[in-house]
């Protein structure tokens, strides 16, 4: 998909989510207002923690905007970079996580800002969904294209949802939005990917589910 008609998706996308936090948020209000009018109090709080939900959620929209633009902003950036360039700054992200890396000896011509935007996310997905609480991540190179692998030992996605699962604020279950999953972390990953002439694929490997981003190593940046 052309870069622009993905961020014409992905902010309509924003826009219309955006607006549902908003309308839940008024109506939790005069709720909670009528509740103390009439005395209802034991209902007072739960409106309240229903309004602060809504409010999280317009705050995880505003977020989102924001992102975009700053992928945006970072596409024309062109650099030359090692791969343990980019483990040496996901581990300082990372440093408090179990994350263990699988880099190959690879130079890298590309925009860097945006390569460790999509791998942060990644790892941050994996480590939120990770069964065993960890992530790796794996940088290998063929003849035709540098991949950027990010695998857990989570469920992963399945199947029939997986062409709606980069779209934003898809948490796959109420449970996960209840949990405080946004749904954001694949969107950038793609965002991110689509920008650098990258594509985004979901694979099993050995019992683990992986998101390997996968750049042409001939592509125009």
């Amino acid at each position: 998909m052309p870069k622009t008609k993905l961020l014409e998706e992905a902010l309509s996308l924003i826009v219309h989510d955006g607006t549902a936090p908003l309308r839940s948020a008024d109506f939790f209000i005069e709720r909670a207002e009528e509740n103390l009018e009439s005395g209802n109090f034991a209902s007072v709080g739960d409106d309240l923690q229903k309004l602060k939900e809504s409010i999280d959620q317009s705050r995880a929209v505003i977020n989102a905007v924001r992102k975009t633009r700053e992928i945006m902003q970072r596409a024309g950036s062109q650099s030359s970079f090692s791969a343990s360039d980019l483990q040496v700054e996901l581990a300082f992200t990372f440093r408090n996580d179990n994350v263990t890396f699988d880099m190959k000896d690879v130079m890298i011509e590309g925009c860097y800002p945006l390569l460790i935007m999509a791998l942060s996310e990644l790892v941050g997905n994996a480590l939120q969904h990770s069964t065993a609480g960890a992530a790796e991540v794996r940088i290998e190179q063929t003849s035709e294209s540098v991949i950027y692998t990010v695998g857990d030992s989570g469920p992963g996605i399945p199947e029939e949802f997986q062409k709606n699962a980069t779209k934003p604020f898809q948490v796959g279950t109420i449970e996960k939005k209840r949990a405080g999953f946004r749904g954001l972390g694949l969107f950038y990953a793609r965002l991110a990917a689509v920008t650098i002439e990258a594509d985004l694929e979901f694979r099993r490997r050995d019992g683990a589910f992986e998101v390997a981003i996968v750049q042409q190593v001939n592509s125009p940046m």
